[in-house]
């Protein structure tokens, strides 16, 4: 009997540890993850990534795009403040027996503006297999890539806080495409690029992919006064002159637009 009394309790102390938190502290490992970030230790702050976020961003990609973005912008400094607890917590369609969420608070220098910035956002340590782990959120990480590639590209292209370069830049706006074929911006700014190096065709296919693309008005006018540009340098008038007259047809207040319509004159 005495036995038969030990094997239930064993049984029910195992189930009672079942969907218990993990040993460890969710702040420091939400704390080192950021450490590592700053020091440099890429592969270290992935492997404090939760799986799905391993999923949604693979080791390769995730230490170019820390890479990339330490040319952009440097993180001076993170705050880490405990908000919430969850128990059998959804996110994002996952469902974690723990859940643990931070008030981040993110210190950076801004290389392109040389300012700096803060930003404050959640973040959640989650019980991930038994093990505290840092879930980033639902993200694509060839998208997040090629974002940061552009940014830097952008860099390049105008001469801030790098040296110009207009062959780099188009390097870097070229390789953010072959990440994401929908970065949008990217095919703007390698159209430019392509309009300083006088390659005009390359510009014009590149703009109109961006016009394509864009939805949003005062960009497609921004796009057809690049579009104007590259005309203009074919000796193109009369097509410079219609495509800056869409620009300010798209947005009346283009003084971009204006201005080129002048010098057309």
């Amino acid at each position: 009997m005495k036995k038969v009394l030990s094997i239930i309790f064993i049984i029910v102390f195992a189930f009672s540890l079942i969907g218990c938190a993990p040993k460890g502290d969710p702040s420091q490992v939400m704390n080192d993850y950021y450490q590592n970030i700053k020091d440099g230790n890429i592969e270290g702050a992935y492997d404090k990534l939760s799986e799905a976020s391993k999923k949604n961003f693979s080791k390769e990609d995730f230490i170019k795009w820390q890479n990339t973005s330490k040319e952009v912008s440097i993180l001076k400094e993170a705050k880490v403040e405990k908000s919430n607890e969850y128990k059998d917590k959804d996110l994002d369609g996952i469902k974690y027996k723990n859940v643990v969420e931070f008030n981040i608070t993110e210190r950076t220098q801004d290389l392109y503006e040389n300012k700096e910035n803060s930003s404050t956002y959640k973040r959640n340590v989650v019980n991930d297999n038994g093990t505290w782990k840092v879930y980033r959120g639902k993200e694509n990480g060839k998208e997040m890539v090629a974002g940061t590639l552009n940014n830097l590209a952008l860099m390049y292209s105008e001469g801030k806080g790098k040296t110009k370069d207009s062959n780099q830049a188009a390097i870097l706006f070229n390789e953010a495409l072959k990440y994401d074929k929908e970065c949008t911006n990217a095919y703007f700014g390698l159209g430019v690029v392509y309009y300083d190096l006088e390659r005009y065709d390359e510009s014009i296919n590149l703009i109109n992919t961006f016009i394509s693309k864009e939805k949003d008005n005062k960009q497609k006018s921004l796009g057809y006064n690049a579009l104007g540009n590259s005309y203009s340098g074919k000796n193109d008038n009369n097509k410079a002159k219609e495509c800056y007259n869409k620009a300010l047809e798209l947005d009346p207040n283009d003084q971009y637009a204006k201005t080129n319509l002048q010098d057309l004159k």
